[in-house]
């Protein structure tokens, strides 16, 4: 149950820290300036939620009406978890998606089953076969990817 203070009829509004002069049972007292603001649940209040999926993410936002699926910029209510990088340019999602065929060693998809996972971990090992792209053993012992980005070889 969620307190709400300093709400009058419009016939009994009086200054702030004052009670109604009407009767006992119209007073409600208003909020002292120095207690903190009440919060309203319900009202103006949303809820954003994030799915990173292994193929797919999904961005979804609950409001007093329900649950709303965001639409990205292609209007599609679930963004492809892919990321692909060319010789100047980054695109991520659809447009990385698209390119799967034509950049087929830059563009990464399929990553997030080896996040957090260790470079000589079995799953890796089994992966790195499968995978178009090439993993590398970072200084810290994870798995990384090897990309070439703006004309060069980076982890």
């Amino acid at each position: 149950c969620v307190a709400t203070w300093g709400h009058f009829s419009s016939a009994s509004r009086r200054s702030p820290n004052s009670w109604s002069n009407s009767s006992e049972k119209d007073a409600v007292p208003t909020r002292k300036a120095s207690a903190p603001a009440p919060r309203r649940f319900g009202g103006g209040m949303s809820v954003v939620g994030i799915d990173l999926g292994f193929l797919n993410c999904y961005i979804a936002v609950a409001r007093s009406g329900g649950i709303e699926t965001i639409a990205n910029e292609y209007s599609d209510r679930c963004t492809p978890a892919c990321i692909s990088l060319g010789s100047r340019t980054r695109a991520i999602g659809n447009a990385a998606k698209s390119q799967i065929v034509t950049n087929v060693r830059n563009t990464i998809h399929g990553f997030k089953k080896l996040h957090g996972r260790s470079f000589d971990d079995p799953i890796v090992q089994t992966e790195r076969i499968r995978l178009p792209y090439e993993l590398q053993k970072m200084p810290n012992g994870s798995a990384g990817v090897k990309v070439r980005y703006l004309e060069e070889e980076r982890p």
